[in-house]
């Protein structure tokens, strides 16, 4: 059975229920695209799924995704009592499908690119061979483009959303598999090319721009590694750390760029890397784990990782101190797995 009549066997189950689709973490165009499509997928089994976000979007480039393609995602009412509304959830791009919100739903539907996740779905589509979720969106719902949308202008929003989806996720096309180019044909004659090169062409904000020079100000480069910490990163601007380890990734001589910094009791982290072998989220939880003795929630993907650690980890310590031993602990790791290789 292929894996779309699996998922809408599955969907016919749960007919005349409602869900709700959750893009965790910073809603970034893949997880918002791969939400939308899901959701679509849904109606067409007749149930009724919502989306959801739990951090503000930032960046201009993603307000800018959302609202031109009229993506019909809400952030978390976070006052609401929503118990008993929603039969379950799904979770799409996230290693993690955790809650941030104390709602006791099971996890029905789990999506993703990333590395296996502890937390089991019912249902589950997991590929770590595609650049993106949004290519494996787009291989569920290709059996289906010219029947399952609700009109040609909702079928050519959402596949210009997955094509900048797959876009984004890997890094204009650079680190992108064979997959992801034949899904990028595969919509290709139902994207809106205007619409995604004014997508293109949005500006940088000024929250990466003031990232970006704290982050020069204590950047280090220690055999190929490159450093920097941020300080106090507004959660507004908390994509800005990704977008700023992004930027430095194209320093010369740097192979591998961390960029962390304190966003609302947490020191939250992104790693970028040319280096396709090398293992994302156990670099980082390596590293992070022994100066915290806890748990670190890594996650990781071929050529792009993440963490977030909470403050109270770091008892005792200032900012400014826990922004050298987050530091020191990331080199220390690095240079101990560069005498391994």
């Amino acid at each position: 059975m292929k894996e779309v009549d699996a998922l809408l066997e599955f969907l016919k189950k749960l007919k005349g229920k409602r869900i709700f689709v959750s893009v965790l973490g910073s809603p970034d165009p893949d997880g918002l695209a791969s939400a939308w499509a899901l959701k679509v997928i849904a109606r067409f089994a007749g149930v009724d799924a919502e989306i959801f976000y739990f951090e503000e979007l930032s960046r201009p480039d993603n307000i800018e995704f959302l609202h031109c393609l009229k993506i019909p995602a809400t952030m978390w009412p976070k006052d609401a009592i929503l118990d008993g509304m929603f039969e379950g959830y799904a979770a799409v791009d996230r290693q993690n499908p955790d809650l941030p919100v104390p709602l006791q739903i099971p996890l029905l539907i789990h999506i993703d690119h990333h590395a296996d996740s502890e937390k089991k779905a019912l249902f589950s589509v997991r590929r770590d061979d595609v650049g993106s979720t949004s290519t494996i969106m787009i291989d569920l719902l290709k059996p289906y483009l010219h029947s399952i949308f609700a009109d040609e202008d909702e079928r050519k929003r959402l596949c210009t959303a997955l094509m900048f989806g797959i876009r984004t996720d890997t890094m204009d096309f650079i680190t992108a598999t064979a997959k992801d180019f034949e899904a990028s044909a595969t919509i290709l004659p139902f994207v809106d090319t205007g619409a995604l090169r004014r997508l293109s062409a949005t500006p940088v904000g000024v929250p990466f721009l003031k990232t970006l020079g704290k982050a020069l100000g204590s950047m280090k480069i220690v055999k190929s590694m490159l450093v920097a910490y941020a300080g106090e990163v507004l959660p507004k601007a908390r994509d800005s750390i990704g977008q700023t380890a992004d930027f430095l990734l194209r320093v010369e001589g740097v192979e591998t760029a961390v960029v962390f910094g304190i966003v609302k009791g947490f020191v939250v982290g992104s790693l970028r890397t040319k280096n396709e072998s090398l293992d994302t989220a156990r670099t980082l939880r390596d590293a992070l784990e022994p100066v915290t003795k806890n748990h670190v929630d890594c996650g990781g993907r071929k050529f792009a990782g993440g963490f977030q650690v909470p403050l109270k980890n770091f008892m005792n310590l200032s900012k400014d101190e826990i922004g050298e031993v987050v530091a020191q602990a990331l080199q220390k790791a690095w240079r101990t797995q560069g005498n391994r290789r």
